[in-house]
């Protein structure tokens, strides 16, 4: 492959570009995946969180077993019923305890009523020993293996009661149980709800549900001032005022059967929240999608002018090679013919020499520009600023150029200010920035040879304007003409022989002035070019 910019173009293209666009179908096309990712990592969080407050339950159930559990009750001293009253005093849900033997035979009854009147009667109590004998022999099972275990139950026997009991920890035969019966709701909205209120910290609404109709016992968004007198009952009347039933998550209850919690974020839904978060993501990874496109655009962008100024260089070594050669080979070849004598005629022999001077300030030229550059390039370039009146410069300059331009067929319009306009400036690069201007008017101007040269002044510049009559440059280019070696891509501009070098020069001469260099111009509608140079009274 010949052209190198078409080789790094494929490179990026098969080394970045390609797996950009990859990168980004699959992002795009992962998208659903990546929300249920989110949606099962939210899910978990708000698990371990339901967790957490049913491991709180479990602890409570297990503080109050402890102070009951190791004790005798066959032969009970007083430590061991306060220990018993401690716990009926806990908590408002507590009903009653009863301990007793696996036949039931032996059962004592402990509640803050002293008449006992909340105890159960023997009969029902012994029902549940006969209901739950399996879970018993579970239990038991538990126990010997060193293991204590905690079990709920509903029985119709005891409406509106969870009775949680255990196998006690005796060293003799036969075991133990402890039975305690717990109101649930009164357990949920006031043993609980402290804990509840901690771990939703304003930040998820927790509640508490019946199952049989599924109505709500407990929010999180319940004032936690309003606990100590509040009855859950009211809830049910409350529900649509004061809560919103969680339509996330939910999770029973360990303890409780028969209850279940829920869990919930405030202002949003886990599905909001999931699009939310892929939003955000599809957004982060569209911004670094961007930032490598910009990225490689500039990237293209500077590699791609290194290529064309590094063709440029070699163009404009093939230009001038052929603009100093021209010169050269006329001078080498009038001045063979004057040194062997062929010349007979003084009027001819002029005309040798005035060809071979002219040649000899051409070839100066192109050299002068070419060193003017590599100064200009190592920043070396010095000015030396004095008064300069630029209509009378722009004189001298075209004095110099008229039979130049007459014997190249031009037909040459000049209006001057005729009146004083001074600048601060060096007068060699002045010079050297209208004469670049004229060159290049005479190098594109196709059949039409027109030149006009022109002056206009105002209380603050004064300008020079050449206008030629060629084949003009496209809008397009209009800002790199004036970089280095550049030359229009397309056209009939590379019909003439040119080192690029010219118009940057011009450019370079403006700034130091403090001017400005304007372009008109359109295709095959010629171009002119102004100087604006300000007046010495405004300059900096």
């Amino acid at each position: 492959m010949k052209n190198p910019l078409k080789k790094i173009t494929l490179i990026f293209f098969f080394i970045i570009i390609l797996p950009v666009i990859i990168f980004s179908i699959y992002e795009f096309t992962s998208l659903s995946k990546n929300e249920e990712v989110v949606r099962n990592i939210y899910k978990n969080q708000l698990d371990a969180i339901l967790y957490s407050i049913n491991q709180y339950s479990d602890d409570i159930v297990n503080s109050w077993a402890n102070k009951i559990d190791g004790q005798n009750f066959e032969d009970p001293d007083q430590d061991y019923l306060d220990d018993i009253q401690k716990v009926l005093n806990e908590s408002r849900s507590m009903n009653w305890i009863a301990v007793s033997d696996t036949d039931g035979k032996r059962v004592q009854y402990f509640s803050n009523d002293t008449t006992n009147a909340n105890a159960p009667e023997k009969k029902r109590y012994m029902s549940i020993l006969d209901e739950k004998s399996g879970t018993i022999d579970k239990l038991i099972n538990y126990q010997e293996g060193g293991f204590r275990k905690i079990e709920p139950i509903r029985s119709e026997i005891f409406p509106n009661q969870v009775i949680l009991f255990f196998v006690m920890d005796k060293n003799s035969n036969p075991y133990s149980f402890c039975f305690m019966s717990i109101t649930p709701e009164v357990f949920i909205s006031s043993t609980l709800s402290p804990k509840i209120q901690n771990v939703s910290q304003e930040k998820f609404i927790i509640s508490a549900y019946n199952m049989d109709n599924d109505s709500l016992i407990f929010s999180s968004n319940i004032v936690e001032s309003d606990f100590a007198s509040f009855d859950y009952r009211d809830l049910e009347d409350n529900t649509e005022q004061n809560v919103q039933k969680p339509d996330v998550q939910r999770r029973d209850f360990w303890l409780l059967p028969g209850y279940y919690l829920g869990i919930s974020q405030i202002g949003t839904s886990l599905d909001q929240l999931v699009k939310q978060r892929s939003y955000t993501n599809l957004g982060l990874v569209l911004f670094i999608i961007l930032i490598l496109v910009l990225g490689i655009a500039f990237l293209y962008r500077n590699i791609k002018r290194e290529i064309q100024l590094s063709q440029a260089k070699s163009e404009f070594v093939s230009n001038v090679s052929h603009e100093i050669r021209t010169p050269l080979s006329l001078i080498h070849m009038f001045a063979e013919t004057l040194e062997m004598g062929r010349v007979k005629s003084e009027e001819k022999k002029n005309e040798y020499y005035d060809i071979i001077r002219k040649e000899s300030e051409r070839l100066s030229r192109i050299v002068n520009r070419i060193l003017n550059f590599s100064q200009m390039e190592a920043n070396k370039r010095k000015y030396e600023f004095t008064d300069l009146d630029v209509d009378e410069l722009t004189k001298e300059v075209m004095d110099s150029y008229e039979f130049h331009l007459q014997n190249k067929g031009f037909l040459l319009e000049t209006n001057y200010l005729n009146e004083k306009k001074h600048i601060t400036g060096d007068k060699e690069a002045v010079a050297e920035a209208i004469i670049n201007l004229i060159d290049n008017a005479m190098k594109y101007s196709a059949e039409k040879k027109h030149l006009i040269i022109s002056l206009t002044a105002d209380d603050k510049s004064v300008s020079v304007k050449v206008k030629d009559h060629g084949i003009g440059i496209d809008k397009s280019y209009h800002n790199d003409v004036f970089e280095q070696f550049f030359r229009v891509p397309t056209g009939n501009v590379h019909n003439a022989k040119g080192s690029g070098l010219g118009l940057s020069l011009v450019k370079h001469i403006m700034d130091a002035h403090d001017g400005q260099i304007k372009l008109d111009s359109a295709a095959g509608r010629g171009s002119t070019f102004t100087l604006i140079f300000p007046l010495k009274n405004t300059t900096k």
